[in-house]
């Protein structure tokens, strides 16, 4: 059985992200939920997304399927900017590193792929054992 580990507050920063790379992830993934939400609660397609947001509809399937590392958060903010809606950050003064995010859990679980998350996420918050890939068979000559 897989060690349960207190959770910083930070998935980012609990796979073993530095501070800057952590914070600069979590904000991304904030911004990248914040924009799917947005299309999702007008209605729009990928297609009719990507007009709103003049960018290509394969920008949008990126942005839907969680690849963070494709967008920065410029990028981000000006998606929304976009469109009309307001951003506010804000750093955290109190540092609650045991603060609990579900949205930020969400969107890292849509970003396994890009960045190897979800078998860790999966060993580390659910304590549940990862299958091993097998072995990769080559031909013998």
């Amino acid at each position: 059985m897989a060690k349960m580990i207190q959770s910083s507050g930070n998935v980012f920063k609990d796979l073993g992200r530095s501070d800057a790379q952590a914070a600069n992830l979590r904000v991304r993934a904030e911004l990248m939920l914040a924009i799917e939400r947005y299309v999702k609660a007008q209605g729009w397609t990928q297609t009719e997304a990507a007009k709103h947001f003049g960018v290509p509809q394969p920008r949008i399937s990126n942005l839907m399927r969680g690849k963070i590392n494709d967008f920065t958060i410029d990028t981000l903010v000006n998606f929304l900017a976009s469109v009309g809606q307001r951003i506010t950050l804000a750093p955290d003064t109190n540092n609650n590193k045991n603060d609990y995010d579900p949205a930020i859990d969400e969107m890292a679980d849509k970003l396994g792929d890009v960045l190897d998350l979800l078998p860790r996420l999966k060993q580390r918050y659910r304590s549940k054992p990862i299958p091993k890939k097998p072995a990769k068979r080559t031909a013998k000559r």
